[in-house]
This record gives C-alpha cells, sequence and structure tokens, in this order.
C-alpha cells in the first residue's frame, strides 16, 4: 500500500509543479492566458496543495505503524510543507495577480516552486536519515524555546504560592481569590506542559532523559493542583519547587540531546556547504564571464545569466539557514549573508541591463569570497577528519581549535570585505564624482558590514575558552 501512496504523491507533486510552472511562467507583455485564466490556475494549484497536505496526514496515519520508515518520510514532508507556508504564498500570488503586480507574482511562485522542489526531493531521497536528524534538531530547538518559557512561568507561578504561602491560611476574601487565580494557572501550566511532553516524546522518544524529567514536572504540578483545591499553598508551592528543578533536568538532558545531534551532523553539514559553495562558484564563474565581456546574454544557448545569478542568491540564502538553524557557526552565516548581498546587487544590475566598473568589482569580489569559504570549509573538513570526532574517542581539543582557525577565518573575510570596500569607494566618489544620496548609500552599507564583522568577532570572543582549544589527548 505504501507504494501506491508514494505514487499517488510524487503525481499529485510533479502536477503541481507544472501548474504552478505555468503560472510563473507566464508574463503580462507575453503571456497566452488572461489574468482571469492565471488567476484559475492559481487558485487550482492552491487547491492542489491543500488537497495535498489532507491526503499526507491521512496517509500518514494510515502507515504509522505498518510503515515507519515511509511515515518518517511523510511527516517530514508535511511539516516542511506547513512551516513554509507554501498554501500562504500560493493565495499571496493570487491576490498579486488580481492586482496586475506580475513581477511580484513571479517572484513569488519562483519560491513556491523552490520549496515544492524542495517536497520532491524529501519524497525521493535516498539519504533520509540526513533529514530526518535536522528535522529532530529543529524540533528540538522549538522544544527548548517552549521549556524556557514553561519554566519562566513555572517561575513565577512558584514565587506566587510561596508569597501566599508565607501569610498562613488563606483567610481574607483577596488572599482566596488570589488563590482561585493561582489555581487557574496553575492548570493553565499543566495543560502547556503536557502539550510539551507529547512533543518531546515524539522527538526524543518515551525512554529519553528528557522525557522522564518532564513526567516529573507533570507529576509535581498535578501534586500542586490537589493541594490547591485543598487551600493547602504551602504544600503546592513544594511540588511547585519540585516541577521547577525537573523542568531544569529537562532543559539540561535537551541541551545534551541537541549538542550530541550537533556532532553527529557536522561532517553531513559541511559536506552539504561545500556541494553548494561549489554550485556557486560554478554558477557564478559564468556570470562573471559575462559581465566581464558586457554581454549578460552573449550565449543565447545558456541559461539566461539573470537567472543563474538569482541561483546563486538561493543557494546562499540556503547555506545560511541551514548553518543557522544548525548553529554550525557563528562567523559562516554573515560570510554567506555577504555573498547572498553581493549576487543580489548582481541580479538587479543585470536585470536592468547595467554593466559597469561597479559591476565588475561587485562580481570578481564576489567570486572570490566564494572561493574562499570553499577553501576555509575544505580545510576545516580535512582538519576534522585529522581530529576525529569527539564523540568516537577523538582529539576534543584539535577539534575546537580546528574549528575556532575556520571561524576567524570567516572574521578576516568579513573584515577584508569592509576594507576592500571602503578603499575602492573612497577612490571611486570621484571618477566620477558620486551624488550625496549615493555616498550616504555607499557609506550606510559599508558602516553594517563593518558593525557585522565587529559584533562577530566579539561574540566568537565570547563562544572560545583557552581551555576547549587544548587536551589531555595532544
Amino acid at each position: 500500500m505504501h507504494y501506491s501512496a508514494r505514487a499517488i504523491l510524487f503525481v499529485s507533486l510533479i502536477l503541481m509543479i507544472g501548474s504552478a510552472r505555468l503560472a510563473a511562467q507566464q508574463k503580462p507583455q507575453e503571456r497566452a492566458l488572461s489574468r482571469p485564466e492565471l488567476e484559475f490556475v492559481q487558485r487550482k494549484a492552491q487547491a492542489n496543495m491543500k488537497e495535498i497536505e489532507s491526503r499526507m496526514q491521512v496517509l500518514l496515519e494510515q502507515i504509522r505503524e505498518a510503515e515507519p520508515d515511509h511515515a518518517s518520510r511523510l511527516l517530514l514532508v508535511l511539516q516542511r510543507s506547513r512551516e513554509n507556508l507554501i498554501v500562504d504564498d500560493m493565495r499571496d500570488a493570487e491576490a498579486l495577480i488580481n492586482t496586475d503586480k506580475f513581477d511580484e507574482a513571479t517572484e513569488r511562485q519562483r519560491i513556491v516552486l523552490k520549496k515544492l522542489e524542495e517536497l520532491r526531493q524529501l519524497l525521493l531521497s535516498t539519504n533520509l536519515d540526513l533529514f530526518v536528524k535536522l528535522n529532530k534538531l529543529r524540533q528540538l530547538k522549538k522544544l527548548q524555546a517552549e521549556l524556557a518559557q514553561a519554566s519562566k512561568d513555572g517561575e513565577q507561578n512558584q514565587k506566587a504560592l510561596e508569597e501566599i504561602a508565607a501569610k498562613g491560611d488563606a483567610k481574607t476574601d483577596a488572599d482566596k481569590k488570589r488563590l482561585e487565580t493561582q489555581k487557574e494557572l496553575n492548570q493553565e501550566q499543566q495543560r502547556k506542559l503536557d502539550e510539551l511532553n507529547a512533543s518531546a516524546r515524539d522527538t526524543t522518544g518515551q525512554s529519553s532523559e528528557a522525557k522522564k524529567a518532564l513526567d516529573e514536572a507533570q507529576r509535581a504540578l498535578d501534586d500542586a493542583q490537589k493541594a490547591l483545591k485543598q487551600s493547602n499553598a504551602n504544600e503546592a508551592a513544594k511540588s511547585a519547587s519540585r516541577s521547577q528543578q525537573s523542568l531544569n533536568k529537562a532543559g539540561d538532558a535537551m541541551q545534551q540531546a541537541r549538542e550530541e545531534l550537533a556532532e553527529e551532523l557536522a561532517d553531513p553539514i559541511r559536506a552539504a556547504l561545500l556541494d553548494a559553495l561549489a554550485q556557486m562558484i560554478e554558477k557564478h564563474e559564468k556570470v562573471n564571464d559575462a559581465i566581464m565581456h558586457h554581454s549578460p546574454a552573449k550565449n543565447a544557448a545558456a541559461p539566461p545569466v539573470v537567472a543563474l545569478e538569482r541561483e546563486v542568491v538561493d543557494l546562499a540564502k540556503n547555506a545560511r539557514e541551514l548553518v543557522e538553524e544548525t548553529d554550525f557557526a557563528v562567523a559562516l552565516p554573515h560570510a554567506l549573508a555577504l555573498g547572498e548581498s553581493e549576487a543580489a546587487n548582481n541580479v538587479k544590475d543585470l536585470a536592468a541591463a547595467k554593466v559597469d566598473d561597479i559591476t565588475t568589482h561587485d562580481s570578481a569580489r564576489l567570486l572570490d569570497d566564494l572561493n574562499e569559504m570553499h577553501k576555509t570549509i575544505l580545510d576545516e573538513a580535512a582538519g576534522a577528519k585529522k581530529s576525529g570526532s569527539p564523540r568516537t574517542g577523538g582529539c576534543k581539543g584539535c577539534a575546537n581549535r580546528n574549528k575556532t582557525i575556520s571561524e576567524l577565518k570567516m572574521v578576516r573575510l568579513l573584515q577584508s570585505a569592509v576594507y576592500q570596500e571602503t578603499a575602492y569607494w573612497d577612490k571611486r566618489r570621484e571618477k566620477p564624482p558620486m551624488t550625496q544620496e549615493s555616498v550616504a548609500a555607499v557609506l550606510k552599507d559599508v558602516a553594517n558590514w563593518q558593525k557585522r564583522a565587529r559584533l562577530t568577532a566579539a561574540l566568537l570572543k565570547d563562544r572560545t575558552c583557552a581551555e576547549c582549544l587544548t587536551s589531555k589527548e595532544e
């Protein structure tokens, strides 16, 4: 049965992508479809996407126990579909078409196509383990945030109960009202903790230390609620205190699980980054070659240069988001953001058929930055292989030092970019003379990147300790 289920989803997604692409490729000045027809195509795509999500939910429940591997895959696709707000993007595209904003609609549809392609890759991927672990890491981060809020609420609840208990028995109407309020607050906290516990079970497993600690916290809250029903604020406060201790244990367990998972993902993430950077370099080399010859469309048989550079933007954005959501590095996201910004500027210039000395300068620097990032990650991968994984007995101090060296190279890349831009614009502003508005815009941009470099260096300093860079293994 699961083969037919997957086949249905594959066909549905392919049709979905085809419908969206049809709408996206229609331009206002040369489209074959009228606006009402475009709106109809977009609405149909949106309805199909809703239907696909509904089918995935039904299929997930049908095969959850019998086919856990396929269920995991479907669950990932369903979660990513909802997290990416694909249906919402389609709705926005329809609204843009309805108001004749075809350029904006095309861009929104391009984003939809990209997200749909990600879903297709998830369904087809043979490396499901990586996707599962990345999804687990996302869920752990989300759980940690929810746990932090639950702990904050619990701390306030405990403090209020201790204040009531310090007064003795609730005698006045005001005291009784306050105790009743705490009973309601404790009940609400029970509900939230129950939801958190269910999420932890799905993410960390029934027998995990985090799940056990959350069970303890939940039992303590139940005891607090029983005490409150008996107007025993003192016992309720003690139970609330035990709940807080258990929540802290759960937080420590989740953090440890997250760190272990991040270490497991380090090598696959490096491989993904190297692949993304290699693609970015390959694509931008073609763009740079076209820019140097001042002919963005010099080869009619090749994909449009603007489209190639837009792919560089997307690759840089995806790589940056991967690093950010996995906390893989401190400085690398900013270096990738720099490349993303440089490529986006090139897209604007090329789309406007503007190829001047500024475009040439930006394009050449982007190529240098991409190559430098690729070499840095390559060196880091070689160092990681040499030192071995601390999780399997490798040299922890070596691994930390290797990572720090890579981070410092990225900070240097950022600072070097600021230095080069400052020097370039200092010479450039007189030939030909720049307007005050242009100078102000340039200064603002350079100052922003200088601030990023400074804050990144400061954050790296805070996260680095001398003891972490040495170990007994050396």
